[in-house]
């Protein structure tokens, strides 16, 4: 008995050959009629848009960094499938924007954040006797520290140098802005 793997890829096989007899047999001469050919769109769409949905409920490769986007494609061949339905039964005259298509089918893994789970809290705290939470407040609080301190040295150098004409007034200058961007640029790096 075939698995749903095996089944999924008799269905791919046969939606190959299906197309393939189909492109053979469509008379090319163009003695069919224009409707009868995008009717004929129509149900490969609908081929397509199903074999899209079960391959997009198959499991993922978790340690592919990208993966199909099948909701994309699913999306564009509805858009596809509505302007051929338009022409096929049209509700105005006058003509209409259609929606551009995606047509990038890549989506990248999105990296979970990474917590503690509450056997690794409950270990942490008993053994260090302090929360995680606590130990990442005490270290960013060193950091800003620090950094501050360093600040302060480097303003007050670069004073020094100023009050002994060894350095311009715009090189103070210089100095005390490139602390403070560095300073927020940190800031907002360590804090979001």
């Amino acid at each position: 008995m075939l698995g749903y793997r095996g089944v999924h890829q008799w269905h791919q096989h046969l939606l190959a050959i299906g197309l393939t007899l189909t492109s053979v047999l469509w008379p090319a001469s163009g003695t069919a009629t224009e409707s009868a050919r995008l009717s004929l769109l129509l149900r490969h769409l609908n081929l397509i848009e199903g074999l899209a949905e079960d391959s997009a409920r198959l499991p993922r490769d978790e340690t592919s960094r990208y993966h199909f986007d099948y909701k994309r494609l699913r999306n564009d061949v509805q858009r596809i499938r509505q302007g051929v339905q338009d022409h096929l039964s049209p509700q105005r005259a006058q003509p209409r924007d259609p929606l551009p298509l995606q047509g990038d089918y890549r989506q990248d893994t999105e990296v979970a954040p990474m917590s503690l789970s509450a056997d690794q809290a409950s270990a942490f705290l008993a053994h260090g006797g302090f929360t995680h939470d606590a130990s990442a407040t005490l270290l960013l609080g060193m950091v800003f520290a620090v950094l501050l301190v360093w600040g302060v040295w480097a303003l007050r150098t670069a004073y020094v140098g100023w009050a002994e004409h060894k350095l311009s007034q715009w090189q103070l200058l210089g100095v005390a802005v490139r602390f403070a961007v560095m300073y927020v640029v940190l800031t907002y790096f360590l804090l979001s």
